[in-house]
């Protein structure tokens, strides 16, 4: 199957304005939170599910445990977000979020709605600000989090269609002086080309007349 494909041109207009979203997104949390996140440049590129799938079994590989924030969203955009972190850091988060947090071991409840809230905060901001920078909007289901260990396989069909090549933004970040890293990936099915198509060329209208 031949996957879908972007001009030169409009991977450079998607990758800039991945770029000001997840920026913003950031900022969102930065606002929230109070502590300063280091974002590498985000990547945009095509893959299909098998590619994901070893993207994000390498990242097992090499943290063990690990969380997945998953999220979906509809629109003419649509997909799933996955904010991928390790295992271990909803305990992390839950002292950034809690200047006050002694350090006791927390409950899986509140690891799970700290996860949430974290995922929640990012996925949407980063769906909803690149959805208004296509001059478009956004729905989306409750978020979920899933645990995997590297013994666990991951299953393609619930990464999307089975056969179908989806566009992967992703970009890593970590929070400073803190051991929490991780990265996000906002994958887009090719159901969506034809209106990313109409959309950027009216993006790179507006922005360059």
């Amino acid at each position: 199957m031949t996957p879908p494909q972007l001009s030169a041109e409009e991977l450079e207009l998607l990758h800039e304005l991945i770029n000001i979203a997840f920026g913003r997104a950031v900022a969102d949390l930065q606002h929230l939170i109070d502590i300063f996140v280091v974002l590498r440049p985000p990547e945009a590129d095509l893959f299909d599910a098998h590619r994901v799938r070893a993207l994000l079994e390498e990242h097992i590989a090499r943290f063990g445990d690990t969380a997945f924030i998953e999220q979906p969203f509809y629109g003419d955009f649509r997909g799933k977000g996955l904010l991928v972190l390790p295992g271990g850091a909803g305990r992390d988060l839950i002292s950034i979020l809690d200047p006050e947090y002694d350090g006791t071991a927390p409950s899986k409840v509140l690891e799970e709605e700290t996860l949430l809230e974290v995922g929640n905060i990012l996925i949407g901001a980063c769906i909803g600000q690149l959805s208004e920078l296509l001059d478009t909007h956004s729905t989306y289901a409750p978020p979920r989090v899933i645990h995997l260990t590297p013994e666990e396989g991951i299953r393609e069909e619930d990464l999307f269609t089975n056969g179908s090549f989806s566009l992967v933004l992703r970009t890593s970040f970590e929070f400073e002086h803190r051991n929490v890293e991780g990265f996000l990936l906002l994958i887009s099915e090719s159901t969506t080309f034809t209106w990313l198509r109409e959309a950027l060329a009216l993006a790179l209208e507006r922005l360059f007349g």
